[in-house]
């Protein structure tokens, strides 16, 4: 859990570099975002397209991670978001179930679900 905390903490500052160290080369990025515009990010290249539409689109941002469950090397974490739209400035706030595949002590994959039971589904720990 510490390689995705350390992931959070690096997108919280907006550190694109400490948070490419968290990932794989050949990381595979689908934020919450991919569900409704079906855009997946690939590798580090991938990654940092992502941190600039972030900073495009959102005055601020912050993700706190809590593992709701780990199986192997997947783990499905609860990430309450806040963010203030850079246009609009209007704040939400969201939570969303994302599942992690770690490799070799980094992030190989970030998958977003519409929910916990997608999340849990995707590990197995549902029908």
């Amino acid at each position: 859990m510490e390689v995705i905390k350390e992931a959070w903490r690096a997108t919280n500052r907006g550190d694109v570099d400490a948070l490419l160290a968290t990932l794989t080369e050949d990381v595979d990025f689908r934020p919450p975002s991919h569900m409704m515009d079906g855009t997946v990010f690939r590798g580090h290249a991938g990654v940092r397209a992502w941190m600039e539409r972030i900073e495009e689109t959102w005055s601020e941002l912050e993700g706190r991670p809590d593992v709701v469950a780990s199986v192997g090397e997947q783990v499905v974490v609860a990430i309450d978001a806040r963010a203030v739209g850079r246009e609009s400035g209007v704040p939400i706030h969201e939570r969303a179930f994302v599942v992690f595949s770690l490799r070799d002590g980094k992030i190989a994959a970030s998958i977003a679900c519409p929910g916990k039971h997608e999340a849990l589904k995707v590990v197995g720990l549902e029908e």
